[in-house]
């Protein structure tokens, strides 16, 4: 991040990184203890626990974050899953015990990260749409027009198909859809 201040500017909104809450929270609180706990690591799935203690002899402590990683899922969690679940925990129990923003529990990596998977996931649903949107190929329109020529009822399959696409004419359907149709009317055809 290159940011010595601890502070990190997301989109308009200030972000604490864990160091900067780890770092407030020892400079006042130097006999505090931080507990973490792993609670799950099956199925490449890592649950994380962290408590907050100002004073252990208390009973209980001022504060605790959970947090959940699944090993793969980015970079990071390829090589370093269970230390950044631990540290995602930490950075929560630590935001809502008030060290770092006030206004902001999750971590600037989290942040980050929420925002680049956010942005892979809009991206990838970009594509689908585009896929979807495209119209349909003139080896579909082929294909189509050649099966309802053969049929005795083309015609009521044609405006079935019209009517099932929501479309006035053949050449508006889109590719995922001609596929579809094709898919489930000429193979179970074929199989009859």
């Amino acid at each position: 991040m290159g940011n010595t201040t601890g502070i990190v500017n997301i989109h308009g909104k200030e972000y604490a990184t864990v160091a900067y809450r780890l770092t407030c929270f020892r400079q006042l609180h130097p006999d505090g203890q931080i507990v973490t706990t792993l609670e799950k690591d099956d199925d490449g799935v890592i649950v994380m626990k962290s408590e907050i203690w100002l004073d252990r002899s208390d009973g209980f402590p001022i504060a605790t974050g959970w947090a959940e990683e699944v090993r793969g899922s980015s970079n990071i969690n390829k090589t370093s899953a269970l230390e950044n679940c631990e540290t995602s925990a930490v950075g929560r129990a630590l935001g809502f015990a008030g060290f770092g923003s006030a206004e902001q529990i999750a971590s600037a990596d989290e942040v980050e990260v929420a925002i680049a998977r956010q942005a892979k996931e809009c991206a990838t649903a970009k594509q689908t749409l585009k896929v979807m949107a495209e119209k349909i190929t003139e080896k579909q329109v082929k294909t189509i027009q050649g099966y309802l020529d053969h049929c005795t009822d083309g015609d009521l399959k044609l405006q079935r198909l019209l009517d099932w696409g929501c479309v006035d004419h053949l050449n508006e359907l889109t590719t995922a859809k001609a596929e579809l149709w094709i898919g489930q009317n000429l193979k179970a055809d074929i199989l009859t």
